[in-house]
């Protein structure tokens, strides 16, 4: 899932030192479990309920695009 989250064009469109943050274990799991709990419920729920950041909504709507 890691190398999925760094392949998404909005991992990509970030700066270098964004990449470093979000590519640490604590977000890089946050994001796959963000991605685990939208994907079993509606994207609008998710959105709703998580409250996602800018980041992660972005990486996480890819995937989902993706995974149709």
């Amino acid at each position: 899932m890691n190398q999925k989250i760094k392949n998404t064009k909005a991992f990509q469109a970030l700066t270098p030192m964004q990449q470093g943050v979000y590519k640490r274990s604590r977000p890089m799991q946050e994001m796959t479990d963000q991605y685990r709990m939208a994907t079993n419920t509606t994207t609008e729920q998710w959105l709703n309920d998580h409250k996602p950041n800018g980041v992660f909504k972005s990486i996480i709507l890819e995937l989902i695009e993706d995974a149709r």
